[in-house]
């Protein structure tokens, strides 16, 4: 019996592949081109269209209700990301260090705002946000002999509720990401740290913080890109409209009426597919500096 030499290489079965780029094809491709088209007229929710080119577009430059949404959803975005990190690493630290059965408790009941269902979600806000008697208020607020807020007839106030709201949701899955990571680094590296004189506070800085960098940069990426996404929480819990002088009108919020109430699904289109150079600028300008961090 002749020995083969070497092993046969095996074909992939890419024929495997070709029900995935069919469906991918179709619930994805086709509707982007759609969308790119449907930003070039100036078609109505009612019938008709005539081609505009990048009217549309220039249109927006002159929107001040879109550079508001645009001005409602960065504060909503960086006070989320701002908030939500150290709560999340702090309380990562605090579940490395629970006993196994306190942690599966604890971690169970971080989770669940993240997988609920946005707008139930948004319903209960609406219960904690609803004037001087909302929850918040009666609960927090009063207790604690702090003056009452009138969540939704305050701008500031507002946008502050919607960055509440996102904290309360995304806290618990970025503690659960981050408790995850940290049992991937090595005790070994904590106690030779620990051996050589270096504080708590000092492992954590120099330490722990360095080899969790890569999953913070997800973490981040994942609550800007959630951020320009929003829909459901701002809707539900501002009765589909942007609030008190527009201080709740997010992007995907005033896209959305410029749609469905206002019928221009044009102009709504081209809201849309402006978000994506935001967002890829957002990427490169955030991989820039990361990159630029770690050579020093």
């Amino acid at each position: 019996m002749r020995r083969k030499g070497r092993s046969q290489r095996v074909r992939p079965p890419l024929g495997l592949l070709l029900p995935f780029f069919l469906l991918y094809a179709l619930f994805w491709l086709v509707p982007l081109v759609q969308g790119l088209r449907l930003s070039l007229f100036d078609e109505s929710i009612y019938g008709g269209g005539v081609f505009v080119g990048g009217a549309n577009y220039a249109a927006l430059l002159r929107d001040p209700r879109f550079a508001l949404a645009l001005f409602n959803t960065t504060f909503y975005a960086l006070g989320v990301l701002l908030t939500v990190v150290p709560l999340g690493f702090a309380l990562a630290l605090l579940l490395g260090r629970a006993p196994e059965p306190l942690r599966r408790v604890c971690q169970f009941f971080l989770l669940l705002p993240s997988l609920s269902a946005p707008a139930a979600l948004a319903i209960f806000f609406l219960l904690a946000f609803n004037g001087p008697d909302g929850l918040l208020n009666r609960l927090v607020l009063l207790p604690l002999g702090l003056p009452v807020v009138n969540w939704l007839q305050d701008p500031w106030a507002v946008r502050s509720a919607l960055v509440i709201q996102g904290v309360l949701r995304w806290t618990g899955l970025t503690a659960f990401l981050l408790a995850a990571g940290l049992t991937g680094i090595p005790r070994v590296y904590s106690e030779m740290a620990r051996l050589e004189g270096a504080t708590s506070f000092q492992r954590v800085r120099y330490l722990t913080l360095p080899l969790l960098r890569p999953l913070l940069a997800f973490v981040a990426l994942f609550l800007v890109f959630d951020a320009f996404v929003l829909f459901d929480g701002a809707y539900v819990l501002l009765r589909g409209s942007g609030g008190v002088a527009d201080a709740g009108l997010l992007l995907v919020t005033y896209s959305y009426q410029s749609a469905f109430s206002f019928g221009d699904l044009g102009y709504a289109a081209a809201m849309s597919y402006t978000l994506a150079p935001l967002l890829v600028l957002f990427t490169w300008l955030f991989v820039r500096f990361r990159e630029a961090r770690t050579r020093r």
